[in-house]
């Protein structure tokens, strides 16, 4: 997302609404809306501002694009959702771990029993 469109829309939010954020993320098409591309999402927004930003975003874009569409989606987050988003966007951008080998041990590595259980082995035969 590299239009100057965007970025007046994201600079005219802030202004307009000081102390919030306003993230723009890819769209995924899994709903049957082809022509939306991407998401903007206002964050930390206060609870009784939320749906006047949202307004005057949608009002911006209307302004910007010169017409009656465009191609994004527009969403306003409280401070309770803004911290659920932003946890879920960590943990998507977290490389996964490959899971370690089972039924194989490695050399070096234990045998599976806790060294507990091994000590305790010992002292009992």
């Amino acid at each position: 997302m590299k239009s100057r469109r965007y970025e007046k829309l994201v600079r005219q939010i802030k202004a307009e609404y000081p102390g919030t954020r306003v993230v723009v993320d890819p769209y995924a098409t899994h709903d049957g809306f082809r022509d939306i591309r991407w998401m903007v999402r206002i964050l930390d927004c206060p609870a009784r501002m939320r749906f006047r930003a949202e307004d005057y975003a949608y009002h911006r874009a209307l302004e910007l694009w010169g017409g009656m569409s465009f191609p994004f989606f527009i969403d306003a987050y409280g401070p309770r959702a803004t911290r659920r988003y932003l946890a879920e966007r960590a943990a998507r951008s977290r490389p996964r771990r490959a899971p370690a080998p089972r039924g194989r041990t490695l050399q070096g590595a234990s045998s599976g029993r806790s060294r507990r259980r091994r000590l305790r082995a010992r002292e009992t035969a």
